[in-house]
């Protein structure tokens, strides 16, 4: 060794003496303040992946036991700070990173900062220093460069800071990423690559450790691997906290660590020598470097203390303002961009809307769900009601329509606001301005644009040519039904008495004749009925005789009146309920009319020896009284639902029908019930059966 670096050495102890005297002065105090103490408190355990292979920096031993001077450097720390390290075992260096990214583990033990990595970590002062050396086999006699490389094989541990270096400076050296340093050195010990970088420490230890005799140094990168805790980005406390950990440990502790786990041997070259003397070097100038500025920043401290404390207390207040009236204004921005760019598209939809409706023959009016006050007409609404659109715009639906009171109109679309239908259709009366009424067919559907006040659209056909069809076609069938009348009336009397054996006995043939004349005399004077009552509620001229009654008793009747007719299908009728206790003010005549169209539809579409189940029950708010009929028989198919309560309909698909009808019997006996301020309603399933049913309002008081 010579004299210039046995002097420069010598130097450098003196040097290290000199900070390690000052920095255990540093020690007597705690070097945390009351933050960074709370801090430590609320996180007392920091999670740590070592390199798994990285000897002597780090590594985990047969035993699986955390080796190394990055593991002696953690003991310290844990001891001079306070802090719990729980030491997580990865698979590779490459697992460690994605783990870190993930932020699966809080700290590295020992990492090179380069640009990659800073993107998801932070790093304290270097903990250990050492030089980026090039190993080639023995017969490599000459020094090298990295330009000297070029072109070459050269191995790297793939993740390791030096493999950025090289594809960064030097993408013309062909690299070799292996998983280890050791597969790289016996690659290169075999011929494989031509050379390994790698740093000086790491290198010295794997040589001597896997006994690879034929590898020597031959040059110095211009990269030194500066080994640094890394901490994740979101936490600067902790990389605060290492720092001043790191200045508490004094050189001779330093000096300590690494000369058990990094030993010169003899016959190393005249270069590698001087390179460890180097990283020696480095060592003792980096804590002499963190010592000077521990002790400054102690001697800072207490002033750097008291002015931030009156800058915090002078700006904290300020800051605060601001920062909530940032956030008002950023809320009450943010608030009037939505709402302006809700107008505009509202805006832009209307006037597509609007123009498109224009166009249209029927009648459009648009009005709002709170106010109730007209928004819209079109052009074929206004030469309907002849008013402008200006004095409709102060208007109301009911204030053209004078059928309809203004209570009225609102239980009407009450169930629209309550979302059990979306649209009711209607007939009325439009009022025009010059005070002629115009018969009218209403579509009324309740719109909830999305970032819009609810509104209802109405859409209005002038029925009026409608209305004189349909009274032409009701004067016909009134006229056609009560001429029938008479003749059939006679037949039937004809018919009874030739059955009734009035002339005389009949020849079987004509006996049997005789009676399909009287069957169907008996269907043509039901059909006849019907087509009476019919034209009767399509005028609204059908007349109730209502009186107080028990709804259980005139079920019990027709119950009794139908048993016949049930037997000539092998059904039999039960009653639910039959003791229950509920009056109504209705027409008898007219409930049984509908009870026995019930029950012999149940009777005719059950099976042979099935049963008709009657339930009388109340309704959830003791306001109404329900009557089901429920057979177990065919059901009725889903194309049919919708027509089922339609005039002259009748479910073709079944093949089980016993007996005909006009297809009238249950419309005439909804409109019945809806007469009665009632409704009537089904549900089925083919192949399981249906159950009608009508609702009834109670009655607590006698008709008058």
């Amino acid at each position: 060794m010579s004299v210039l670096t046995s002097n420069y050495i010598r130097s450098i102890l003196v040097c290290a003496l000199l900070v390690g005297s000052l920095m255990a002065f540093a020690q007597n105090t705690d070097p945390l303040t009351a933050d960074e103490r709370a801090w430590l408190a609320e996180h007392p355990t920091l999670r740590v992946a070592p390199d798994p292979d990285y000897p002597p920096v780090e590594f985990f031993d047969d035993q699986g036991q955390y080796q190394g001077i990055a593991a002696e450097t953690l003991t310290l720390l844990s001891n001079k700070l306070g802090i719990t390290f729980e030491i997580v075992h990865a698979e590779s260096w490459d697992a460690v990173l994605e783990m870190a990214k993930a932020r699966e583990i809080d700290m590295l033990s020992a990492a090179v900062p380069t640009p990659q990595r800073r993107e998801y970590l932070q790093f304290t002062t270097p903990m250990v220093e050492f030089p980026g050396v090039i190993i080639v086999r023995d017969e490599v006699t000459r020094d090298l460069t990295l330009k000297d490389l070029r072109g070459m094989q050269v191995a790297v541990v793939s993740g390791y800071v030096w493999q950025d270096h090289l594809e960064t400076d030097h993408p013309k050296i062909k690299l070799d990423k292996v998983p280890d340093l050791t597969t790289g050195l016996r690659k290169l010990s075999f011929g494989l690559v031509d050379a390994v970088v790698e740093n000086l420490a790491i290198v010295s230890y794997t040589l001597e450790r896997e006994g690879i005799s034929n590898l020597r140094v031959a040059g110095e990168t211009s990269y030194k691997a500066s080994l640094a805790l890394a901490v994740r980005n979101d936490w600067p406390e902790l990389v605060q906290i290492l720092n001043k950990g790191l200045a508490l440990i004094t050189p001779q502790e330093r000096a300590e660590i690494l000369g058990r786990w990094v030993r010169l041997k003899q016959g190393r070259s005249a270069q590698e020598q001087t390179l460890w003397y180097m990283a020696l070097a480095g060592l003792v100038v980096v804590s002499l470097i963190t010592g000077l500025v521990l002790i400054w920043n102690r001697s800072l401290r207490h002033q750097v203390h008291q002015r931030t404390l009156a800058l915090q207390q002078a700006s904290g207040s300020l800051e605060r303002r601001v920062q909530d009236r940032t956030s008002e204004l950023e809320v009450a921005n943010r608030k009037l961009i939505e709402e302006i760019a809700t107008r505009r598209r509202i805006e832009d939809d209307l006037r597509s809307f609007r123009s498109v409706l224009d166009q249209t023959l029927d009648c459009v009016f648009m009005f709002s769900a709170d106010t109730m006050k007209f928004f819209y007409v079109n052009q074929g609404a206004l030469d309907q009601v002849l008013y402008s659109r200006e004095e409709l715009f102060a208007m109301t639906p009911v204030d053209i329509m004078p059928e309809i009171t203004g209570q009225r109109f609102h239980e009407m679309i009450a169930p629209m606001l309550k979302g059990n239908v979306p649209s009711i259709t209607f007939e009325t009366l439009h009022r025009r301005k010059d005070g002629v009424d115009v018969p009218v067919e209403i579509f009324l559907q309740y719109v909830m644009p999305q970032n819009a006040k609810p509104l209802f659209v109405a859409i209005v056909r002038d029925i009026t040519e409608r209305r004189k069809v349909d009274r032409l076609k009701s004067e016909f069938i009134s006229t056609v039904s009560h001429e029938l009348r008479t003749p059939l009336t006679a037949i039937r009397g004809s018919l009874g008495l030739l059955s009734g054996g009035a002339v005389g006995a009949l020849p079987k043939q004509a006996e049997e004749l005789v009676d399909v004349a009287v069957r169907n005399s008996e269907r043509l004077s039901a059909l006849v009925n019907d087509i009476l009552d019919l034209e009767k509620l399509g005028v609204g001229k059908l007349q109730l005789m209502l009186e107080r009654c028990s709804i259980v008793d005139l079920v019990r009747q027709s119950l009794d009146e139908n048993r016949g007719y049930a037997g000539r299908f092998g059904v039999r009728f039960e009653l639910e309920s039959p003791n229950a206790n509920f009056h109504v003010n209705v027409d008898r005549m007219r409930i049984a009319q509908v009870m026995a169209n019930l029950l012999s539809n149940a009777a005719k579409f059950s099976e042979i020896g099935g049963r008709v189940t009657v339930r009388v029950l109340a309704s959830d708010d003791q306001r109404s009284v329900r009557v089901e009929v429920e057979d177990h028989g065919i059901g009725i198919s889903d194309s049919y639902k919708p027509h089922v309560f339609d005039k002259f309909s009748q479910d073709d698909t079944s093949d089980k029908r016993s007996s005909y009808g006009s297809g009238l019997g249950l419309n005439i006996s909804k409109g019945i019930i809806e007469r009665h301020q009632g409704s009537m309603g089904f549900t089925s399933t083919q192949g399981q059966g249906s159950c009608f049913y009508f609702e009834l309002p109670l009655s607590n008081d006698p008709c008058s």
